[in-house]
Order: C-alpha cells, then sequence, then structure tokens
C-alpha cells in the first residue's frame, strides 16, 4: 500500500483510461479522415466546388480541405508519438499530452470560425459541431488537471526528468569532428519530437496563412464604393455579395461580387465573344463594347438594349475580372413616356440632310416594315442579323441632344462608374 512519501506507480488506476485514449485517438483521426474527404475527391465534389468556372464554385474551400487533411495526419502522428512517450514513460508525456488536447481544442474552434468564413450562410456551431467541441471541452476539464496534480503521473513519468549524479571528473580532448553516439531510443525520441515540432510549426503556419488570407481578402460589397448620387439603396435586397440601387424613375443600378473568371481579358477576340454570347443570351442588340479601367484594373463595359413594350430597355454590364473576386456592375434604363422621339428626330434630320434615304415601300419577307434601309446594323460585324439590332440613333454623338433619354442617362452612369470606382488594395 502506497504512502504520502511512496505515491503509487505505473499503469493503473486513471492512466489505463488515458492509455486507451492515446492509442485509438491516432487510428481514431485517421480513419474519419478518410470517411469525411475521401468522398470528396471521388464523387465529384472536389471538382464543382474548386473549379472557378462552376456555378456551384466556392472560393478558398480547396484550401480549408487542405488545412485540415493536414492537420488531422499532424494530430495522428502526433498521437502516435503521444503513445511511444506513454509507454516508454518520458518525463515528456504530461506535457506533451496537455499540449495534444489543448491545440486539438483549439483548432476545432478555429477549424469552425474558417468554415464559417468561407460558407457565411452556414451557422459556425451546428448541432454536430457544437456537440463535438463541448465533449472535448469536458475532456479537457478532466485530463488536463489530471496530468498537472496526479501522483501517479508525477511518480510514474520520471525518465528524463531526473539529471543522473554526480560524476567523477575526466579529462579528455574532445574531437569537434566527431558526433557523440545516443541510445537507439533517445535518436528515435528525438527524431520523433523534431518530426512533430517541424510538422506543428508547418499547420500553425498554414493555418495562419489562411486566416489571414481569408480574414483580409474575402472579397464584399464592402470593398467597393463609388458615388451613387441620385441613387436610393434598397437595403432589402442587400448581402454581402450583392447591392442594388434605384433611380426616381425606377432604373436600376446593381453591383455583384462573383467568383473570379479566366477570361483574357487582353485578347480582344475573346473579349468581343464575351460580349456577342452574353447579349444574345439576352435575347438584345449589342450597341457598344469596350475596354475600359476600374481603379486601374482593366475591365469590359458592354451596352445593349432589349424590345420592350412599344420601345426598348437599355442595359449595360461592366465585367471586370479580378485575382480573387469578379466585379459585376449592371445597370437598366427604361424609356419613358413618348417613345421612340430620339429615333424620329434623328431620322428627320438625317432625311432633310440627305443623308438618309425613305422607301416607304420596302417590305421584309417577314411582313415587318423597314422604311430606312441600313437604319438597324450590328456596329461590330455589318453581316450580323439579330432579333434586335443597334441602330443609327444609338449613337454616342446624339447623348448631348437627348439628355434625359435611358441610353443617354445609362452611358452618364457608367462615366462616373469609372470615374468614381473605388476597390480596396487588399480585394485584389
Amino acid at each position: 500500500m502506497g504512502t504520502q512519501d511512496d505515491p503509487p506507480q505505473g499503469i493503473g488506476g486513471w492512466l489505463i483510461l488515458v492509455a486507451a485514449g492515446i492509442i485509438v485517438a491516432p487510428f481514431k483521426i485517421l480513419i474519419e479522415t478518410v470517411q469525411i474527404y475521401l468522398p470528396i475527391f471521388t464523387d465529384g465534389t472536389w471538382e464543382v466546388l474548386t473549379d472557378p468556372s462552376s456555378i456551384a464554385y466556392v472560393p478558398f474551400f480547396g484550401s480549408v480541405v487542405v488545412l485540415e487533411i493536414l492537420a488531422n495526419l499532424g494530430f495522428a502522428v502526433f498521437g502516435f508519438l503521444l503513445t511511444f512517450l506513454f509507454f516508454s514513460k518520458s518525463g515528456k508525456f504530461p506535457k506533451l499530452f496537455i499540449v495534444f488536447m489543448l491545440s486539438s481544442l483549439a483548432f476545432t474552434l478555429f477549424d469552425a470560425w474558417l468554415s464559417r468564413l468561407v460558407f457565411p450562410e452556414e451557422p459556425m456551431f451546428d448541432p454536430e459541431t457544437a456537440g463535438g467541441f463541448a465533449r472535448q471541452i469536458l475532456v479537457c476539464l478532466i485530463w488536463v488537471p489530471y496530468m498537472v496534480v496526479s501522483k501517479r503521473v508525477e511518480a510514474t513519468f520520471t525518465r528524463s526528468r531526473h539529471a543522473p549524479g554526480p560524476q567523477p571528473e575526466k579529462l579528455e580532448i574532445v574531437n569537434p569532428w566527431k558526433v557523440p553516439r545516443s541510445s537507439p531510443r533517445k535518436a528515435i525520441m528525438m527524431g520523433g519530437a523534431v518530426a512533430v515540432g517541424l510538422l506543428v510549426l508547418t499547420i500553425a503556419g498554414i493555418m495562419a496563412v489562411a486566416a489571414l488570407h481569408l480574414a483580409l481578402e474575402r472579397s464584399t460589397i464592402e470593398s467597393v464604393s463609388f458615388d451613387t448620387t441620385g441613387w436610393q439603396e434598397q437595403a432589402e435586397d442587400r448581402t454581402e455579395d450583392f447591392a442594388v440601387w434605384l433611380n426616381s424613375y425606377g432604373d436600376m443600378l446593381s453591383l455583384a461580387v462573383g467568383p473570379p473568371d479566366d477570361i483574357d481579358i487582353s485578347d480582344p477576340d475573346a473579349v468581343f465573344e464575351f460580349a456577342r454570347d452574353f447579349v444574345a443570351s439576352q435575347d438584345g442588340g449589342l450597341v457598344s463594347c469596350e475596354l475600359i479601367e476600374i481603379d486601374a484594373n482593366p475591365a469590359i463595359e458592354v451596352i445593349y438594349k432589349q424590345e420592350h413594350g412599344l420601345g426598348y430597355l437599355y442595359k449595360g454590364l461592366i465585367f471586370c475580372p479580378m485575382e480573387l473576386r469578379t466585379l459585376l456592375f449592371n445597370a437598366i434604363f427604361s424609356e419613358h413616356g413618348t417613345t421612340g422621339v430620339r429615333e424620329a428626330v434623328v431620322s428627320a434630320e438625317l432625311f432633310e440632310a440627305g443623308q438618309l434615304e425613305i422607301d416607304f415601300e420596302t417590305v421584309s419577307d417577314e411582313g415587318g416594315s423597314h422604311p430606312i434601309p441600313g437604319w438597324f446594323f450590328d456596329p461590330y460585324d455589318p453581316e450580323f442579323e439579330g432579333v434586335v439590332l443597334n441602330s443609327i440613333s444609338d449613337d454616342v454623338k446624339y447623348d448631348e441632344m437627348f439628355p434625359g433619354h435611358p441610353l443617354t442617362e445609362l452611358r452618364r452612369v457608367f462615366e462616373k462608374v469609372r470615374g468614381t470606382a473605388v476597390v480596396e488594395a487588399l480585394y485584389r
């Protein structure tokens, strides 16, 4: 029977539970890692969520998954080292066991925070995560104090804790080129400690970089500002990736922040193809396609029109692809009151100046009248025929004559966006 001077030693009592836990822990971590992450790489989830061109693309999802896998492997290696230290009764075991428990708890909290940044619509602690975190706290509250105050722990894990007794001095010549030998066990322990140390430092570095990357470079509407004078924001529609404004006529201006796009904005053919495909998908007629800049970032400005009742809707798109995100300004202006005034005035002036011929007898094969040959045309491809086409009166030189026309207003608003938009540096 142990006394106060002779505390219990050896693997017994509560240490049996500790032994069972550290033996099972690394295998449990490895099995759960395979069960959770293998399907992500085999069922197509990885390709869908990490491909910027995918509609389901989630920025930083791949980085977080890789970080979680590396962290789990690190904890598994740490667990195997703890098992070795436990059964060799190393004096380093209690401290490293406490480090293992607390770092595991901290990583669970950190990982929940990272997941919340990547999936902002999801709660930071769902029932499963909250339950697991609560269990970890309970385990730490039991076993961390036990490692500190237990007499059995103190008496059992003594190896390398006490220095050897005094030894008679020996005079010897030291050979600086000779590496002193050590026992195999000590070499294994030292090698394992160094490996775990490097792994922990690597994971800590990745965690720090990922946290900084997500915290500082996650792009939101707040990263962009521009002059919205004359516009009223619709606060109920605002999200971290979308905002919309209306003017007194009900015209709309919006800004969306989307995933990065791989379009080569330096290639004119690629830019024009993008504009042509987009306008065609909207059953619209292309009015203009220009390369511009948004706060020194290359961008594409597309203006087009769609049939709307007896007149047209005039729409604009500014597409600004960046490394982390894509800015998308969108504007919609409609004709108010009497429609067709711009077209009538311009055609009359050109006719009187002899610059336009009007043939009232011209009839198309579809039965629709085209009294002004050449009035409608595509500004970039004379051979192109679409449902809706640009017209002579849409030329920018007539904007001064019609300051209240929706096309004029659209161009004026986009000019203001180009001149006043500011994108925070971290966003880029």
